[in-house]
């Protein structure tokens, strides 16, 4: 199973697919929240495709 997420303006060059396996528990409180002004992204990341068996 996976999400999608609906990410804001600004975060375009970020995946928006998740799958469940990579999600984990947030066991911190409010202060581990990361404002969208704060995120940094960048273009040069390397990706690959794979191709998926179904």
């Amino acid at each position: 199973m996976a999400y999608k997420l609906e990410l804001p303006s600004g975060l375009e060059s970020i995946h928006p697919v998740f799958h469940v396996s990579m999600l984990r528990k947030c066991v911190e409180g409010p202060s581990r929240v990361v404002p969208v002004e704060d995120v940094q992204t960048t273009r040069s990341c390397p990706t690959r495709k794979l191709q998926l068996p179904y």
